[in-house]
């Protein structure tokens, strides 16, 4: 079937990531938006873990807290990947030292900070509805306790908490980006090697006349002429 076949794809072609790269988004799930295409035309992509990373940070929170930022300063080589914990090095490595995804706010809470599963669950809940630094910081005491019991004093824990709460409390789910992500790569691949078929198939789910005119535009861009 059709999705078996996406799902057989290679997550390393490099015409694939080649699109981003130059610019060629029209009909690319997700990169249609201006978000995305701005922090992607600051970097060169070169694996899933890059689109999977920007589909996250390209969010009103990472973006107005400087997570998003950081990231690409990191990527670019031109900030140096730093964390304050071994822990949070292990948890961020993919991320380069940032905290983006909420499974990592949760694993730090409840592994570092030691809350209880019901309290995780709860910051879960806040991640989700962006209810951000005010209804975190009502656990704060249970995590300088925790914390404490792993031998980290209350500087420390302070700027631990201080990371979560700022890009933490606005982080996006990550088994949502990688969902989000693998779609967004598959346009990618049938772009790179069926580009009319993509651009024919791209203009036919489009029915507002004003997004075909700019899809057509940019198509012609690429290279992909009209009548």
């Amino acid at each position: 079937s059709d999705a078996r076949f996406l799902e057989s794809l290679p997550l390393d072609d490099e015409l694939a990531f080649a699109v981003l790269n130059n610019g060629h988004y029209s009909g690319v799930f997700q990169f249609m938006g201006g978000a995305l295409r701005s922090l992607t035309n600051q970097i060169i992509v070169t694996n899933i873990e890059d689109i999977i990373s920007i589909t996250a940070l390209a969010r009103p929170g990472p973006m107005a807290t400087g997570g998003a930022n950081s990231w690409v300063k990191r990527r670019n080589g031109s900030e140096r990947i730093t964390t304050i914990h071994p822990m949070l090095t292990e948890l961020t490595k993919d991320t380069l030292g940032i905290v983006v995804y909420q499974e990592t706010v949760m694993r730090i809470v409840r592994e570092l900070g030691g809350l209880s599963w019901e309290d995780t669950s709860e910051l879960r809940k806040a991640m989700s509805r962006s209810l951000g630094n005010e209804f975190f910081d009502g656990y704060w005491n249970k995590f300088k306790i925790g914390a404490n019991n792993n031998n980290i004093d209350d500087t420390l824990a302070k700027a631990i908490w201080d990371q979560v709460c700022t890009f933490g409390s606005w982080s996006f789910n990550r088994s949502h980006a990688v969902a989000y992500g693998m779609v967004s790569y598959y346009c990618l691949w049938l772009k790179a090697h069926h580009p009319l078929e993509f651009a024919a198939a791209t203009l036919d789910a489009e029915k507002d006349p004003m997004k075909q005119i700019a899809l057509l535009r940019e198509l012609a861009e690429e290279g992909i002429d009209y009548v």
